[in-house]
């Protein structure tokens, strides 16, 4: 039994221009707060992931971030992370240069908002030293590096700490078969079970972007599907992954009949 969305009533339809074949869709409402296309937007994600991600990096680090310890309750965490992610990753290039990554949100169960992120460029310890300025600076180390280094769990922590986003910090290697695992597992209905206006669920580094619909047709969008306006030829049902004869036109005027 397939599920559809509940929120829309409308299907959109084209001619495929590879084949000339009729297809159609229902639309969806795409958020992340209906169960039918929370479901759809997962699988998306993944199919999408587990493509680009093999071809960006072989290794790939798996890290959490969370709001500080006086900034607990939903609204505080969240908008301490927002606030304060960019200023992390400004901290983080400069030491590892360029680097890829998937950021994900999660609702933790006391209602603070927790940021899970998969990330490639990074190295396993970083050097500190004393910058002309007189600063402390640090940058990925080197064979012939002698003390003064941090493992990156170190130094993500304390670097979390200062931007404000310590109270729960860690990074950890992970196999890169797994990277798409870890983080589609935060795209569950219990991680996401959250309505935030405006709050992007998924979001990504420009080098890996995100899912985009494929084809260049045009699509009419309608309450049914009509065998007038397609000539009443057979045609694909994308949703339910199956074809309709033409004889279904000899019976019905419109599908699906059940909407």
């Amino acid at each position: 039994m397939h599920q559809h969305c509940p929120n829309f009533n409308l299907v959109a339809s084209t001619q495929r221009a590879s084949d000339g074949k009729w297809i159609m869709t229902r639309l969806r409402c795409k958020s992340w707060s209906c169960p039918v296309c929370a479901r759809k937007n997962r699988q998306t994600w993944r199919n999408f992931l587990s493509a680009k991600l093999r071809k960006i990096s072989s290794v790939w680090w798996f890290g959490t971030l969370t709001a500080p310890a006086w900034a607990r309750s939903p609204e505080k965490s969240l908008a301490s992370i927002r606030d304060n992610f960019d200023r992390f990753m400004k901290r983080l290039r400069r030491v590892f240069g360029k680097v890829e990554y998937v950021r994900v949100y999660e609702v933790h169960q006391t209602g603070a908002f927790h940021l899970h992120i998969v990330i490639c460029g990074l190295a396993a310890r970083v050097h500190r030293y004393m910058a002309r300025s007189g600063k402390l600076g640090f940058r990925v180390s080197k064979a012939n590096d002698l003390g003064n280094g941090w493992a990156v769990n170190t130094w993500w922590k304390k670097t979390a700490s200062k931007c404000k986003m310590g109270y729960i910090a860690e990074i950890k290697k992970i196999p890169s078969s797994e990277a798409v695992g870890y983080i589609t597992k935060y795209l569950t209905k219990s991680a996401q079970a959250f309505d935030m206006p405006h709050l992007r669920r998924v979001q990504t580094s420009r080098g890996i972007g995100s899912p985009k619909s494929a084809g260049v047709e045009i699509w009419a969008v309608t309450g049914h599907l009509w065998g007038g306006d397609i000539g009443y030829q057979a045609f694909v049902d994308l949703d339910e992954k199956r074809s309709i004869p033409a004889a279904y036109w000899q019976r019905e005027v419109v599908y699906p009949k059940d909407k």
